[in-house]
């Protein structure tokens, strides 16, 4: 294992390198089964998920939730940066429409709300999504 001196530091040795360290403590990508595994919710969860007024709140519920299972890590999450997530979970969760060329669920909906372009969760004043 090899040891690196860097000037005005102590020697350290460095047992991972930077794609290893990126694959335990980054945040997941997950595969379209990984998706189906790590989001699936418990009842309790389910109904924690439904006391979420907010659907930005819902969203990021639901994300966080699944990439702690996955990583038992929290992780910042724009929207932006993890869209087919937030697809994957507005599609099996019917949370809200999304208004990146995608249709809104055909069934039920919690919410009434879509992701403007900046990645955050907007509505309009008639409760119609942009």
């Amino acid at each position: 294992m090899p040891m690196h001196d860097e000037p005005g530091t102590q020697r350290r040795l460095h047992i991972l390198d930077d794609e290893e360290v990126a694959a335990l403590y980054g945040r997941p990508c997950f595969s379209v089964d990984d998706r189906a595994d790590h989001f699936t919710l418990e009842p309790a969860e389910l109904a924690l998920l439904r006391s979420l007024r907010g659907v930005s709140s819902q969203v990021a519920f639901l994300l966080q939730l699944g990439y702690f299972k996955a990583k038992q890590l929290f992780f910042p999450v724009p929207f932006d940066e993890v869209a087919e997530d937030v697809a994957y979970l507005l599609a099996r969760y019917c949370v809200l429409s999304v208004s990146w060329g995608m249709p809104p669920p055909q069934s039920r909906q919690l919410g009434g709300a879509g992701l403007g372009g900046s990645g955050r969760l907007v509505r309009n004043q008639g409760g119609e999504t942009r």
